[in-house]
């Protein structure tokens, strides 16, 4: 409920990509684990092979594989760029020699590479196919007003999809085309062409340019000896299955069709100083039955359990040290749509000012994000935490889990006796190709409305 007494039904929900869910993960629904097809010993239940994992994990730790594996991904890097490629093969390749010889995870891995169990989680759970029909089913049979996602990396199949695209809509105009890398005109998505990309785009997504979910999903495809479409026509010589489309994963808004029009368009590029992009999406929603305005925001806060990307997270939020730019479409009484620069006297500083400025603009504001951090996250130096921040925000926002009492007022957790919900429960195994995030069982609260 809005602090204005306004009941708005949202749903927030990081999907969990499609590029970015081949990496391991684990279930316990499919137990006990064997090694392979044809092992005759008894299996392990699903809860001794994750301490078993998390075992491994720990000694590759303190052995300082993990490490050495990180070195490793930078190795294979430079091998790209290396003038010298001859030595910076020999570094490659003494590494993986290092670590094959004596992890344990890597050893974990290859004596459970043909497990019939492990297989069946990626197969029965975490494949595509499957997933898309268990998150449309739920989306429609819930029929929230408003859904905020992140790791998107299929809005085209969704925005087509003919019963889903009956009910929702993301795009204030035209129809949503992935953007396109190499060509004539460069990367659609190069750092000074982002906001001007996805403010033509028409669609309430900013993806995160040259994403590791794209990457996975076009090695993937080519993998499979199939092409990777990014741009599919709807017409009757090329007509294909939207699913097949490569895109990069970001956040999206879609809202109810017979509740909302659109009337405003809005991205904050999040200040980065490399060539990839990432931004928040903004959209004021008028009500069709009261004229009322609802103003949502969403974003994807860094992911990492290691205080330094907690100290990111936060400057996301607040970072008055770098440039941060921002740009929206208004829809015009014609019902056509132009550019409208944010007001120049209040030049935001991060993600919270961008908020903040929707709620000084009239109407009820909602902010949903994976904010990627717990309430019970150890506060910084300076004492703050994102959940902490996020309560001190001027926008003055009140948080779902503060009125369910959960947390806080100052976004701590509540008694012990209140516990807390949980909005993550993975674990990753050793075919991971994160081996820092190998082991963690993540059953936690990080999504915040």
């Amino acid at each position: 409920m809005g602090q204005d007494g306004v009941f708005v039904r949202l749903l927030q929900w990081n999907i969990l990509a499609d590029g970015l869910g081949d990496d391991g993960f684990l279930s316990t629904e499919y137990s006990p684990i064997h090694a392979g097809s044809g092992d005759s010993d008894v299996g392990y239940e699903a809860s001794q092979f994750m301490a078993m994992v998390r075992a491994a994990k720990q000694q590759d730790l303190a052995d300082g594989i993990v490490e050495k594996m990180g070195e490793l991904k930078t190795a294979e890097k430079a091998l790209k760029k290396a003038a010298d490629k001859a030595s910076a093969a020999a570094t490659v390749a003494s590494l993986r020699q290092t670590i094959d010889a004596t992890s344990q995870l890597v050893g974990l891995k290859r004596r459970f590479e043909h497990s019939p169990q492990l297989a069946a989680v990626g197969r029965n759970i975490l494949s595509w196919d499957v997933r898309y029909d268990r998150i449309k089913a739920t989306i429609l049979a819930a029929r929230p007003l408003v859904v905020c996602l992140q790791e998107m990396d299929h809005l085209q199949q969704f925005a087509r999809d003919p019963a889903f695209g009956a009910v929702y809509a993301c795009s204030v105009a035209g129809e949503y085309v992935p953007a396109a890398y190499g060509g004539d005109g460069g990367d659609d998505l190069r750092p000074y062409n982002y906001l001007r990309h996805l403010l033509e785009s028409r669609t309430a997504f900013a993806p995160k340019s040259y994403s590791h979910a794209r990457n996975f999903r076009t090695k993937r495809v080519s993998q499979e000896h199939t092409r990777a479409y990014t741009n599919v026509k709807d017409d009757e010589e090329n007509r294909r299955d939207y699913k097949d489309v490569v895109d990069d994963d970001g956040v999206a808004i879609f809202w109810r069709r017979d509740a909302f029009q659109p009337v405003e368009l809005g991205f904050l590029r999040i200040a980065s100083d490399s060539h990839k992009s990432d931004g928040a999406v903004a959209v004021v929603l008028e009500e069709k039955r009261t004229g009322r305005h609802l103003n949502v925001i969403t974003a994807h806060l860094p992911s990492g359990d290691d205080p330094k990307k907690e100290q990111e997270r936060l400057q996301v939020l607040h970072d008055p040290n770098q440039t941060w730019t921002a740009g929206r479409i208004v829809r015009r009484d014609d019902a056509t749509w132009a550019k409208e620069p944010y007001a120049r006297d209040s030049p935001f500083d991060g993600l919270l000012s961008y908020v903040e400025h929707y709620t000084r603009t009239g109407g009820t504001t909602a902010f949903a994000s994976d904010c990627n951090s717990r309430p019970d996250f150890p506060p910084g130096p300076d004492g703050r935490s994102v959940w902490t921040a996020l309560a001190a925000s001027r926008a003055g926002l009140a948080s779902v889990w503060v009125q369910t009492g959960y947390l806080t007022a100052d976004g701590r957790p509540a008694p012990a006796t209140a516990g807390v919900p949980v909005s993550v429960n993975k674990m990753r195994g050793p075919a991971s190709a994160q081996p820092q995030k190998i082991g963690e069982h993540q059953c936690e609260l990080i999504d915040h409305v």
